[in-house]
Parts: C-alpha cells; sequence; structure tokens
C-alpha cells in the first residue's frame, strides 16, 4: 500500500505498475483507510473512488490527431507549452496578441483542452516539443 501526497494519474499509474497493491492520498480519512486496509487483507487492489474515475478517464481518453493542427498553430502551441506568454509568443512571431489569442483558442477548440497543463500533455504525447 503506498500512502503519498501526490494524487496525479502518473504517479498512480507508476506505483502500480511496480507492484503497490493500494494507493492513498495522505489527507484520506481513517475510514477509507480502513476500507483500502480490509480490501487489501482481502487479496484485492484498491484505489480511491475519485483515484480510479480519473485513471480510468486518462485512460479512455483518446489525443486527437496532430494532423488537426496548423503548422502555425502547432508553432504557437510550443511557445505556449514552454511557458511564453501571448505577448511574448506575438512578439515572436511578428503578429499581434489577438492573432495569437486567436490562435490559441482554436488550438483549444481543436484539442478538447480546458488549460494549458491539457496542451502540455498533448503536445508531449505527439512529440510536437522535439519539432522546434
Amino acid at each position: 500500500m503506498v500512502l503519498t501526497m501526490h494524487n496525479e494519474q502518473q504517479y498512480i499509474k507508476e506505483v502500480m505498475l511496480l507492484g503497490a497493491k493500494g494507493y492513498l492520498r495522505k489527507d484520506t480519512l481513517d475510514t477509507e483507510l480502513f476500507k483500502a486496509l480490509r480490501t487489501l487483507a482481502e487479496g484485492r487492489r484498491y484505489l480511491a473512488e475519485n483515484d480510479a474515475n480519473s485513471l480510468l478517464d486518462s485512460l479512455m481518453y483518446i489525443p486527437p490527431k496532430k494532423e488537426s493542427l496548423s503548422s502555425r498553430e502547432e508553432e504557437v502551441l510550443n511557445y505556449i507549452v514552454r511557458g511564453y506568454s501571448l505577448s511574448d509568443i506575438a512578439q515572436k512571431l511578428c503578429l499581434s496578441v489577438k492573432t495569437i489569442s486567436t490562435y490559441k483558442t482554436r488550438i483549444m477548440t481543436k484539442l478538447n483542452c480546458k488549460q494549458n497543463s491539457d496542451l502540455v500533455n498533448y503536445a508531449l504525447k505527439n512529440n510536437i516539443l522535439d519539432k522546434y
């Protein structure tokens, strides 16, 4: 059983693949901890419901094909995931901030992303950072 402060899906996947039978965060209530220990004593694996759902969601997610982005959108995406501000990107590409903002909106829509971390995950999974 792993008891940790981390709640990222990647940690859960890694420790379970390494042989852990259970995974709980330290902020878990005592009742949840006892439930986990009983489950493990019965010889079964244990994940908190939120962690199990999150892990299943990540396994079910199929990222859109990278061909759905234009080369300019990939270039803008590259700058975004590297932490550049919209105004910095605009300056580097000799475009207006409004144009870069429009590109970002299109990228987010095409990739069904809600936040910048979703864009980072997409870029890493599709090797977009290797191009620039």
